[in-house]
């Protein structure tokens, strides 16, 4: 009985992101302040937040991955993402190259 409840209790979890049921695409390609060349780094951004929710449901983090998916809504309903923080490339590709490097030099986990 108990692991009837333990398994019901987490299909209910597992519903809780549904990321294609979300509508993301549709969302992005809908949005006329994301059409164009120019807006081509924010529709990137928006498709690697996705691909990052779909990670953090493959790890179970079903409550985060809803979190994220709520995060990825509201910037493409909101206003510009250029208007939004600091979006400067160079620091950004700064932030990559110091990830890269920390990967090759620490041990495999």
């Amino acid at each position: 009985m108990a692991a009837l409840i333990g398994t019901v209790g987490m299909l209910e979890t597992k519903a809780d992101c549904e990321i294609a049921d979300a509508k993301l695409e549709e969302a992005i390609s809908q949005n006329p302040r994301l059409r164009g060349p120019a807006n081509g780094q924010s529709v990137r951004d928006l498709r690697t937040l996705r691909d990052a929710a779909f990670t953090l449901r493959s790890y179970g983090r079903h409550e985060d991955c809803e979190r994220l998916l709520a995060n990825i809504r509201e910037l493409i309903a909101g206003p510009p993402m250029g208007s939004l923080g600091d979006n400067d490339e160079e620091e950004a590709d700064k932030q990559n190259a110091a990830r890269e490097r920390h990967k090759r030099t620490s041990p495999p986990s």
